[in-house]
């Protein structure tokens, strides 16, 4: 496991979505309601960019079929997510704060 510097937390903008490579992996980045949630940034589904969907709640819609994901959590959400057989979840990454520096851990 490592944990990587992805910005501070000013940069991150309550109710916008994110899309940051740390070291080779797309990681979605969200702060919601005050909190920063880190999740796989590309869909468990077809591989579409979770951080061009749509946020509503604390789940962020797949703006390719509208599969969508619990930000805090990476699991998939909603009665219409398990309609195709290779949707998943997504990883879910614990953020770190580090007086303002807000940092990712990934395996």
């Amino acid at each position: 496991m490592g944990r990587y510097k992805i910005g501070v937390r000013s940069d991150f903008q309550p109710g916008k979505l994110y899309g940051i490579e740390v070291q080779g992996k797309n990681v979605m980045v969200v702060n919601l309601e005050g909190q920063i949630y880190a999740i796989d940034g590309i869909c468990g589904h077809h591989g579409g960019h979770l951080w061009d969907g749509k946020l509503e709640g604390g789940k962020v819609k797949c703006p390719s079929h509208g599969f969508e994901y619990d930000v805090r959590t990476g699991k998939l959400v909603g009665g219409h997510t398990r309609l195709f057989g290779k949707a998943r979840d997504v990883e879910a990454y614990p953020i770190i704060f580090e007086g303002d520096d807000v940092l990712v851990e990934l395996p």
